[in-house]
C-alpha cells in the first residue's frame, strides 16, 4: 500500500498492481508539515559520530563519551517525540517493516491524535499487516481530519479494490486525481479501474492522460491495449502491447 511524512510516499505502492507510501521523497512533504523537527534517527547519527570519532581511545574513554553523548541528547530533546515517532514509522513502512512501524505509530497516537497523516500511516501499517478493518478505520479517521488528504483517498481506494468493492474504489480514485491532477500513477490506476468496470471511453481518456504525464508508462500502455482488445481493434491493441 501508496505511504507521506518523512521516509516514504504515504500511499500504497504496488507498481500499479498493489498498494504505495506516498507523501513522497524523504524529508519532503512531511518535513514541511512537521517543521524542522529532528528525527530519532538523526539523534542516533549524532551519537554514533561522537563515539566513532574516538575509536582510538581506551575502553574507559569510550564509555565516558557514550555517557556524555547520551546526556547531551536527552538535554537536546532528541528522544523520539510524537513527530519523531511518526517520522520513524514512515521510514519503517518504506523499508517494509510494518510491524515495527505500527509500534512507533501507535506510540504517537496520543500526542498526534489530530494529525491526519499519522492516521494515514497507521492505516498503511494495518493494511500491510492484513488488518483490513483497522486500516479502514484509520483511513476514515485521516479523512475525517482532512477530507482532502489525497494519499488517504488513494489507499482507501486500494483497500476497497482488495475487498472487491469496485464502485467505492472507483470513487476514491476519482477523488484522488481531482486532488492530485498531475499524478500519472493516479490516472493510470483510475483508468485501469474504469477498464475493470467496462467503462471503456472513460478508461481510454484516463489512460491517455496518464501517458501525457508519463509517456513511458507500461501499465497505462497495457491498459490501453486492453481497451482496444475489448473494442475489437486488434491493430491498435498490437501497437499498444508492442
Amino acid at each position: 500500500i501508496c505511504l507521506g511524512v518523512a521516509a516514504g510516499r504515504g500511499r500504497v505502492d504496488r507498481k500499479h498492481t498493489q498498494p504505495c507510501h506516498r507523501q513522497r521523497e524523504a524529508g519532503g512533504e512531511g518535513e514541511k508539515t512537521l517543521g524542522k523537527l529532528r528525527s530519532h534517527r538523526e539523534c542516533l547519527t549524532l551519537k554514533d559520530a561522537s563515539v566513532t570519532s574516538t575509536f582510538m581511545a581506551t575502553k574507559q574513554f569510550f564509555q565516558r563519551v557514550f555517557l556524555i553523548a547520551s546526556v547531551a541528547l536527552a538535554v537536546a530533546g532528541c528522544s523520539p517525540s510524537g513527530p519523531g515517532l511518526l517520522l520513524e514509522g514512515a521510514r519503517l513502512i518504506e523499508q517494509g517493516n510494518a510491524q515495527e512501524a505500527l509500534e512507533r505509530l501507535e506510540a504517537a497516537r496520543e500526542p498526534l491524535a489530530s494529525e491526519p497523516r499519522l492516521w494515514n500511516y497507521l492505516g498503511l501499517a494495518y493494511h500491510h499487516l492484513g488488518r483490513s478493518r483497522e486500516a479502514y478505520e484509520a483511513y476514515q479517521k485521516a479523512l475525517a481530519l482532512d477530507i482532502n488528504l489525497a494519499d488517504a483517498r488513494y489507499n482507501l481506494g486500494w483497500l476497497y479494490l482488495e475487498q472487491e468493492n469496485q464502485t467505492a474504489a472507483l470513487n476514491e480514485f476519482i477523488t484522488y486525481v481531482n486532488l492530485n491532477r498531475n499524478s500519472a500513477e493516479g490516472w493510470t490506476r483510475l483508468g485501469l479501474q474504469q477498464l475493470r468496470l467496462k467503462r471503456y471511453d472513460e478508461a481510454e481518456r484516463s489512460l491517455n492522460h496518464a501517458l501525457k504525464l508519463q509517456p513511458k508508462n507500461p501499465a497505462a500502455n497495457n491498459g490501453l491495449g486492453m481497451v482496444n482488445v475489448a473494442r475489437r481493434r486488434s491493430r491498435e491493441a498490437t501497437a499498444q502491447f508492442n
